[in-house]
Formats: structure tokens, sequence, C-alpha cells
């Protein structure tokens, strides 16, 4: 919950910013509800991509898994670094579209793995 809080604080800050930016270059809010709408999601889709990979590929954790005592670690047990941690990220949403499947193996997976 820690992670998607951050995640959705910085998403606003950014989207406002940017709001503030162009109404000061063009003199009016950015056209259209659908615009914002699809900025909205692209601006958090790079603060999750940023966000999950810089604190995954650093330290194996977000703050949010550190707090609940969760480490990410390579199938070795060492760090998974940045492009893995990429990886992993885009996994997320490869098992959303696939209707979870990917965080569902983790029940029934000996060592508690899931496909990402």
């Amino acid at each position: 919950m820690l992670d998607v809080a951050v995640i959705g604080l910085v998403t606003a800050v950014v989207g406002f910013v940017i709001g503030a930016a162009v109404r000061a270059v063009t003199g009016s809010a950015p056209v259209g509800k659908t615009t914002q709408d699809v900025t909205g999601v692209l601006i958090g889709l790079g603060v999750g991509l940023l966000y999950f990979t810089s604190f995954i590929g650093r330290w194996g954790q977000t703050p949010g898994k550190r707090l609940a005592g969760i480490k990410v670690v390579s199938a070795a047990g060492g760090r998974l670094g940045y492009p893995r941690a990429l990886l992993r990220w885009v996994g997320y949403y490869v098992s959303f579209l696939l209707a979870f499947v990917g965080f569902m193996m983790i029940g029934w997976d000996r060592d508690k793995r899931s496909v990402r």
C-alpha cells in the first residue's frame, strides 16, 4: 500500500506540474478529458517504471516491501539489477492482462515464485 500511495502522490504532482506548464504556454487547460486521462496513465506508467525498476534494481526492495520484510532476489540469491528489475515490472502488467495468473502462481509454487 505504501508503494501505491507514493506512486499516486508522485503521479499527481507530476501531472499537476505538466498541466500548469501547458496552461502557462498555451493560456488554457489541456484539451479534453480523454487527453487528460491518457496523459495521467502515461505519467503513472512512467513513475511506476522508474520507482519499481530503481528500487528493486538497486536494493532489491521498495519502501513498502522493506516495511513488510520482503526482498526480491535472483534465483541464485543475489541482487536482481536494473535490466531484470525492468523485466519484472513488465511482468506485473503481463500478469495483470492474464487475469493475475502470474501472481496466483505464488500460492502453489513450492519456492513461492511467480512467472515474473
